[in-house]
């Protein structure tokens, strides 16, 4: 009996294994199809083997099913698409096996035009996709969620809701039906306009400046000119640019200026904010030569000129009107002829004066009194580099600034101002490379090539170079050329204290130093702004490295290192 029951147990067992294979070999018997819309294509998934083959079928619209492929996997995207279009789909696996069929309306996403920033708000701009009937947006702010903005069957949107200073991540789907294509995403907000500082007279034209917009990529400066409500674009400037010399007006005529902050597709708006002047350009060539205690000045005629005005500056920092006159020409006697002196003209033209004319200086040195030279590396810097040549304008003192060549083309206005004030501009290689380690051909290019930038913006012939971090090696001996070294390091870049630079120099500077610093510090400026006066104050004069070596040694050798300038 016991046996009995054992074996009926068993068959039982039996039996029920194989109902469970049988399940299980039907459930595999069974393919499901799922599709999955994407921009450009449908993607179809099923539950099949890597290793087996399938036949996909399509269908489009009411028309027949053929079969588009023959996979390997249980992947297949279709690209073969047409927006609007509904398309079915099945699988097959042999002559028994397949999905049931599966509906899709494919339709393609809207594809972005530029927008545009109004005072009425943000107007996005879009292409027709084919077969779409309308088009959703949506607007979400950083770290926040998508806010549904409105359905329209047109091929724009304005944002009139859209918030000043704010970016946003704008979302358009296109729709037939009940089908919804997946999303184009644009950015673009109403950025906060620049504050407009200064509208100013140069030799050549008008300066434009403002302050720095925190959310800009970069701006562009329109123009009106006076009795015309046209604005035009006349520049567009990088964000780490803050002014703009327009040297393409006329003279006399009067200009109109506002300046838009841009970054991708935001922007700020002109919202009445403006700058105006009178451009009144400086008479052009002034020269000076030395005749003994004689300084001869002359210039050329302006025309509608009633006068001129004749500038001296010596070397306490302080412009003083030299005289009036109706010529065109003045020569002053003077006590030391070795003495720094500069000058500048400008015109009267009736109730207004013009700009006043590039400075011509004297750059007497006296070989018995003490002397530095400040020099600074790794600029051109658009703001500090300004700072402290305002800093040696303001004392009537000069330094040497070795210049990185990569960074002149976007800063070209201050070696142009370098070079008026009687700086001296000199070659710190195109790429802050290290010279002792580069290929005899690389520490060629690297000077050559910065070089001819020095000359095309200054109109200085670079004599002296430094090498990035004092590392010469080979280059004095390749290029025989000067370079230059220093006696005091500031260590600057590694403080970024201006009350650490000051005491160190204090404390290290004695005649011929040759003291180091970097222009693309703020803290480096306002050290500087400190210590020249001071130097000015203990006797130094500040001069060039050029200026530095004549006076001590002669002058400069090439294929040499120089550290200072002791006697």
């Amino acid at each position: 009996m016991k046996k009995a029951v054992k074996c009926l147990s068993l068959f039982m067992l039996l039996c029920l294994g194989v109902l469970m294979l049988s399940g299980a070999s039907s459930a595999e018997a069974k393919l499901s199809l799922k599709l999955k819309r994407n921009a450009d294509s449908v993607v179809l998934t099923w539950n099949g083997s890597k290793k087996e083959s399938y036949t996909v079928y399509k269908r489009t619209g009411e028309g027949k099913f053929t079969a588009v492929a023959e996979v390997k996997g249980k992947k297949y995207t279709d690209k073969e698409l047409e927006s609007g279009e509904t398309y079915t789909y099945y699988i097959k696996k042999g002559k028994k096996l397949k999905s049931e069929k599966e509906t899709v309306v494919y339709l393609a996403p809207p594809k972005m035009k530029k927008s545009s920033v109004s005072s009425g708000g943000i107007t996005l701009k879009w292409k027709k996709a084919e077969g779409a009937q309308s088009y959703t947006v949506y607007r979400k702010k950083a770290g926040g969620k998508n806010k549904r903005l409105g359905k329209t069957e047109k091929l724009s949107f304005t944002d009139a809701t859209a918030e000043k200073g704010v970016a946003y991540t704008y979302t358009v789907k296109s729709a037939k039906g009940k089908a919804v294509s997946t999303a184009s995403k644009v950015k673009a907000g109403r950025l906060v306009a620049p504050k407009l500082l200064s509208l100013k007279k140069s030799a050549e034209g008008l300066i434009l400046s403002w302050e720095k917009s925190g959310e800009a990529e970069k701006y562009a400066v329109y123009r009106a000119s006076d009795g015309s409500n046209k604005w035009k674009k006349t520049k567009t400037v990088s964000a780490s640019v803050l002014s703009y010399e327009d040297k393409t007006v006329k003279d006399g005529e009067k200009y109109y200026y506002y300046v838009e902050a841009v970054s991708g597709y935001s922007r700020s708006v002109y919202e009445g904010e403006s700058l105006s002047a009178t451009c009144r350009k400086a008479p052009v060539g002034l020269t000076l030569k030395k005749d003994g205690k004689k300084m001869k000045l002359s210039w050329e005629k302006k025309e509608g000129a009633k006068g001129y005005e004749l500038y001296k500056r010596t070397g306490d920092g302080k412009w003083k009107k030299l005289t009036e006159t109706k010529k065109t020409a003045y020569t002053d006697k003077v006590k030391n002829a070795e003495a720094f002196l500069s000058y500048k003209v400008r015109a009267v033209m009736g109730k207004s004066k013009t700009a006043f004319s590039p400075v011509v200086t004297n750059r007497g040195v006296d070989p018995a009194k003490p002397m530095v030279a400040l020099t600074y590396d790794d600029g051109p810097h658009p703001v500090n580099t300004h700072r402290i040549l305002d800093a040696l304008e303001k004392h009537g003192a000069r330094a040497t600034f070795f210049v990185v060549g990569s960074r002149i083309t976007e800063y070209k206005d201050c070696l142009k101002r370098q070079a008026e004030l009687g700086c001296e501009i000199a070659n710190h290689s195109y790429s802050h490379v290290t010279l002792s380690v580069s290929k005899d051909k690389t520490v060629r290019e690297e000077i050559e090539k910065t070089d001819a930038l020095i000359e095309k913006y200054s109109g200085q012939t670079p004599v002296l170079c430094r090498a990035p971090g004092g590392s010469v090696g080979k280059a004095a001996e390749i290029l025989d050329r000067p370079f230059i070294h220093w006696s005091v390091d500031t260590l600057d870049w590694q403080s970024r204290s201006s009350p650490k630079v000051v005491s160190h120099i204090k404390k290290n500077v004695r005649d011929g130093s040759i003291i180091l610093m970097h222009d693309l510090y703020g803290s480096t400026a306002a050290a500087s702004e400190i210590i020249i006066p001071w130097l000015i104050s203990e006797g130094y004069q500040l001069v060039t490295v050029s200026e530095l070596l004549e006076a001590r040694k002669g002058g400069a050798e090439g294929g040499k290192i120089y550290y200072n300038g002791y006697a």
